[in-house]
This record gives structure tokens, C-alpha cells and sequence, in this order.
């Protein structure tokens, strides 16, 4: 299901597609889906100095070719070259590193902010549910303050705001609605209509339908190939 547009669809149809409903899922059924679908939570790879995490951008492989470029530019004579080569190679390099260190400054944070449990509405009540034994078509409540403990489509906002900057090193929080987007390829900044796993609600309230969790979301994925992002569980409960 990762690779659905949950974007493009209506609460309604991400609702169908799940077979669920704006109540949510039976318990019976949500253990069901526990035992299909494995725990909502992911082990990310430790935590690195910035230092390493700079170095690491001098081992990509666009900026090792502008170097080599710029040195065979310096030994051709070629000097204006060189040194353009060398700026450009240096830019990517800060610009990734702001990116990657940002990125797991804000995990921490999430880190430090998340709750061992969530409110989601199971047989039609709402209760308070571990955050790991969420699973594709729970319907969650979000309220300020609450971290975000899996991708969603969200049913409802009401002036609702989040804290993406674990994903997309946004440096403000981005505003949530309902409304359906027609373009199935967005990037992710855009998807007002979606939250994500590792994310902060800073203001509002919401109620969405759970799209993915744990290595399917966006941040697990992000933190399956990356090894920034530090080593706890997440987005499930620590530990």
C-alpha cells in the first residue's frame, strides 16, 4: 500500500480502500491486521556526530565527481573553473548536511515528545491503544501536542498545524485540511490533507484513517536507508 496516493483519494475512499469507517475498526479486526501487518515501530541506526554526519556528505557521489573535477581543472590551468566546481561541490555539501542534521535533531525531539499510547477509536469507542499495535485503518484523534504515531489521511481538521521537520526540514509548521488533491505525484510538503509518523501537532485538532505504519511510512523508510536518524523506536512506544 506504499505506494497508493492516499492524497488523491477522499477520506471516504481511503476509508472503502481500508474497509474501515469514520468509527473505525472492530478490535477483532484490528488484531487481525496486528498479526498481518507486524508492529507499528522500527529500529533506526544510531545516532551520529555532526562531524561524522558532515564527512559522510564528502562520500556522495556528486560532490566526489565536482572534486575531481575542480582538482583536474586546478592541474589544467583552469583555475575559474576549479574554483566554481569546488563552490558547487561545497553548497551540496552544506545544504545535505543542514538537511540530514536537522533531520535527526528533530527525531530526538519526537524522541523526547512521544507517548507510549494514542487515542483511536476501536468497536466505535474511543480508547487508548499502544502506539505499536496501530494498524492500517485505525481512525486516531490528534490534538496539540501529540505526536503524529503514523501515516494518516485525515478525515477531519479543525485548524490543525504540524511540525514536519523530521521529514522535510521545514522550518514552520505546515497547515492540514481535508481537501483531495488531484495529482497523484506531489511532493510531501504538499499533502495538506496527510500526516505523518514522527511528525508533531502543534495546533488544532484532527481525526485521520492510519495509511502505513512503521518500515512503510515515510520516516521509517528514511530511517531504513539512513543511518542518521537515531535508535529508538519509532514510531512506536520507546524502548
Amino acid at each position: 500500500m506504499s505506494s497508493i496516493p492516499w492524497h488523491s483519494l477522499s477520506a471516504f475512499e481511503a476509508l472503502t480502500f481500508l474497509q474501515s469507517t469514520p468509527e473505525g475498526l472492530t478490535s477483532a479486526e484490528a488484531a487481525r491486521r496486528l498479526a498481518e501487518y507486524g508492529p507499528n515501530d522500527l529500529r533506526a541506526a544510531r545516532s551520529l556526530s555532526a562531524w561524522t554526519i558532515l564527512l559522510r556528505r564528502f562520500t556522495n557521489v556528486p560532490i566526489v565527481i565536482l572534486l575531481i573535477a575542480a582538482a583536474l581543472s586546478a592541474i589544467a590551468g583552469q583555475s575559474l573553473a576549479a574554483v566554481a566546481a569546488t563552490i558547487v561541490a561545497l553548497l551540496i555539501a552544506a545544504l545535505g548536511f543542514l538537511r540530514d542534521y536537522h533531520a535527526q535533531r528533530a527525531a530526538a525531539l519526537a524522541r523526547e515528545l512521544a507517548a507510549p499510547t494514542t487515542i483511536a477509536l476501536r468497536d466505535g469507542n474511543q480508547v487508548e491503544v499502544p502506539i505499536r499495535d496501530l494498524v492500517p485503518g485505525d481512525v486516531i484523534l490528534i490534538r496539540a501536542g501529540d505526536r503524529i504515531p503514523a501515516n494518516a489521511r485525515l478525515i477531519e481538521a479543525l485548524a490543525l498545524q504540524t511540525d514536519e521537520s523530521a521529514l522535510t526540514a521545514a522550518l514552520v509548521p505546515v497547515g492540514k485540511h481535508t481537501v483531495t488533491f488531484t495529482a497523484a505525484q506531489l511532493p510531501l510538503y504538499k499533502r495538506g490533507n496527510m500526516v505523518y509518523a514522527a511528525t508533531v501537532a502543534t495546533r488544532g485538532q484532527g481525526r485521520a484513517v492510519v495509511v502505513a505504519t512503521g518500515a512503510s511510512t515515510e520516516f521509517g523508510r528514511m530511517a531504513q536507508s539512513s543511518p542518521i536518524i537515531g535508535e529508538d523506536h519509532i514510531p512506536g512506544e520507546p524502548g
